[in-house]
């Protein structure tokens, strides 16, 4: 059986975006139950649960956001729990902050990068 020796989630940039020199923290966390994209809204969330990591975004110079999800790939890995997915999360209420492309609108989607032994 393959370990995983590391894992990072990957956001490109959206183009465009205004250049702020304040670095905005995005938190990663294990998504605990099931959701639908149909009933997601600010107020029913899914539930969050560790593990738990988190990058630094910066838009000035806009560059890639790369966060750590090593732990949360192990635990998806397990199999011991059902795997709904991993959630990002910023605390930050700045007015420009960073923005990332999901793919929806143009831009790449976020990548998985999986290092294996």
């Amino acid at each position: 059986m393959c370990h995983i020796e590391s894992a990072f989630l990957l956001l490109d940039p959206m183009p465009d975006t205004p250049v702020s020199a304040r670095d905005v923290r995005v938190d990663a966390w294990r998504v605990e139950g099931p959701w639908s994209e149909q009933t997601l809204t600010w107020l029913r969330q899914p539930p969050l649960s560790r593990p738990h990591s988190r990058g630094i975004a910066r838009s000035g110079p806009p560059a890639v956001l790369r966060i750590d999800v090593t732990e949360l790939a192990r635990a998806a890995r397990t199999g011991t729990r059902r795997y709904f997915g991993i959630a990002l999360r910023s605390s930050d209420t700045g007015a420009v902050g960073a923005r990332f492309s999901t793919g929806i609108a143009g831009g790449h989607a976020p990548r998985l990068e999986l290092y294996y032994r």
